[in-house]
């Protein structure tokens, strides 16, 4: 009697667990929508952007465009200190999502230090933040938690001229020694039941190709540019930064949001079948317990004919 009433209340337990689960199952999957829909209109921008930027250097007869915050393809530098951006999630309950986005970042760094290269990692989100913390990683800042998931124009600013400032050294003041590159580990959004991981270079902002030669997006075409391609050139930098920066974070949100909502697709069918198993468990100790109620019936009534 004493485990039916164990097996119930694992059941009664179960089924709570399960009502919970489809709830964060749905929740994800509206936010999923939302987030989906914002990252694939912004795709199409990020790509016009290089396309822009892309015919600009590659209209005949404009010159060298130089910017301190690009690396041309000739560039060649050595890279003693990168500054890591780690895009993870604050909420765990994602399955193996933000395990995959640390395991990558660890990587990196591991096989950059045994190249003699110095890191300092930035962590976008409390789970990426608060691992390295406890393993003694040089964190250049911590305060990037919680943030706004609508990525307001007053975010994304504060991230580029923060950004810009490692690289650069403004507003660092005189013995700051600026970083050589700025890397950034996100998760690239498939669907929702897949999610990329990938490591891409921030900063410089990398030109390929030089000037004359065939846009990467097409033929070369002679372009009137008003103002002209150096203001353009100027101008466009900054948005091109900015909106890979907003595209990383918004590709990493949707992506976690995917991986929530599959995790808890999961989870409510295990409780399912949990439930399952322990009420065919439920139903024979009931059964064994009503045979052995019945022997004892039984028996008593024949001792008493005896």
């Amino acid at each position: 009697m004493s485990n039916l009433r164990i097996l119930k209340r694992r059941i009664k337990s179960v089924t709570g667990i399960r009502q919970i689960t489809k709830a964060m199952e749905m929740v994800s999957a509206t936010k999923l929508k939302r987030s989906q829909g914002r990252s694939e209109k912004a795709r199409p921008f990020v790509l016009k952007l290089d396309e822009i930027l892309s015919d600009i250097l590659s209209s005949p007869g404009i010159g060298e465009l130089e910017h301190p915050l690009t690396a041309g393809a000739d560039d060649v530098k050595k890279v003693e200190r990168i500054a890591l951006v780690l895009i993870t999630s604050d909420k765990g309950l994602c399955g193996s999502f933000n395990s995959h986005l640390i395991r990558l970042a660890a990587n990196v760094m591991k096989e950059g230090k045994e190249k003699g290269i110095e890191y300092g990692l930035i962590p976008i989100g409390r789970k990426g933040l608060e691992y390295f913390r406890r393993r003694g990683f040089s964190i250049l800042r911590d305060d990037l938690i919680k943030i706004d998931q609508d990525l307001p124009t007053r975010l994304l600013n504060d991230l580029y001229t923060y950004f810009v400032g490692l690289y650069t050294g403004e507003g660092h003041g005189d013995d700051f020694v600026p970083y050589d590159r700025i890397d950034v580990v996100y998760a690239l959004f498939q669907s929702a039941l897949v999610q990329r991981m990938e490591l891409t270079t921030l900063l410089p902002l990398e030109m390929g190709g030089s000037v004359g030669d065939e846009g990467a997006f097409g033929e070369t075409q002679e372009y009137i540019f008003e103002p002209g391609p150096a203001e353009l050139f100027e101008e466009i930098i900054p948005k091109v930064i900015t909106m890979r920066i907003f595209s990383s974070l918004s590709e990493t949100i949707t992506s976690e949001h995917g991986a929530r909502m599959n995790a808890m697709q999961n989870a409510t069918k295990n409780a399912g079948e949990m439930i399952d198993w322990l009420t065919l468990q439920r139903n024979k100790a009931r059964q064994a317990s009503i045979t052995t109620e019945l022997s004892d019936i039984v028996g008593g009534a024949e001792a008493l004919k005896g």
